[in-house]
């Protein structure tokens, strides 16, 4: 038969306790509101930060090479990857509804130019085959437009083979016009520069005739001269002077200039 005075001091003891272990509780009960409260303030922050970007993010789980089939990733019927997460600015990019996205993340693989889906395949098997950095830039089919996007996106690869890619996209379309516009000017330039032909150096010019000899010993008037190496072209008339001395009889009729071209006081 137990001892009726152990059994009371067991009793005491476990309700000491429990009163410990409730004042224990109530203690922590704030301290529990509080990192609740923490966690839920990071967690927003954490989501403006991911969703109010001025590009898409996005992290995909690519299946092991043997998983996957060839030119994997030029279609949405097989696509090679898992979609684990993705920012708002992503749909709005590729103006794809949320849930579309997330039932068929391979749509995003459709909207790739069909001239661009190769080099799009190509960079993405040799990233994966590598580990290295992932950067492209191609034209993409989004609401009914052809619009230039850049991606890019880092490896992580996991123990099981498959690697995880944490990257953003983002339209460059006006870059690319940009730049299409300034190549298309430099050539206009470059053709307008090839086309225009200057004289310059010393011009040997005989001192009577005025003739210019070329390069090639030739001399040549002054006329044709101007002609084949300028696009200068000449009309013919009569000096006052030069009609002075060649039509004398009708010099009352020209005006009378000097010879340094001024017209002289009468």
């Amino acid at each position: 038969m137990s001892d009726p005075s152990r059994v009371n001091q067991d009793l005491i003891e476990e309700n000491a306790f429990l009163k410990q272990r409730v004042q224990e509780m109530d203690h922590s009960v704030p301290m529990l509101k509080e990192a609740k409260e923490l966690l839920q303030l990071e967690r927003k922050l954490y989501l403006d930060m991911f969703n109010y970007q001025p590009a898409g993010i996005y992290r995909i789980r690519v299946f092991p090479k043997e998983l996957r089939s060839n030119n994997a990733w030029v279609s949405s019927d097989n696509p090679p990857f898992h979609l684990e997460l993705f920012n708002d600015r992503a749909c709005e990019i590729l103006k794809i509804e949320r849930q579309a996205f997330e039932d068929n993340p391979g749509l995003v693989l459709d909207l790739i130019h069909k001239d661009d889906k190769e080099e799009y395949n190509r960079k993405n098997e040799e990233a994966n085959a590598k580990i290295i950095h992932f950067k492209w830039e191609g034209r993409m089919y989004i609401g009914g437009e052809i619009l230039w996007i850049r991606f890019e996106s880092l490896p992580q690869p996991v123990a099981n083979g498959e690697v995880l890619w944490t990257g953003i996209f983002y339209d460059i379309t006006e870059r690319i016009q940009r730049e299409t516009d300034m190549k298309k000017l430099v050539s206009e330039l470059n053709k307008a520069i090839e086309e225009v032909i200057t004289l310059r150096g010393i011009l040997p010019i005989c001192a009577n005739c005025k003739k210019i000899r070329d390069d090639k010993g030739y001399w040549n008037q002054i006329e044709s001269y101007i002609r084949d190496h300028s696009e200068a072209e000449f009309s013919h008339s009569i000096c006052p002077d030069c009609a002075k001395t060649l039509y004398p009889e009708y010099t009352g009729i020209c005006p009378d200039h000097s010879e340094d071209g001024k017209k002289e006081n009468t």
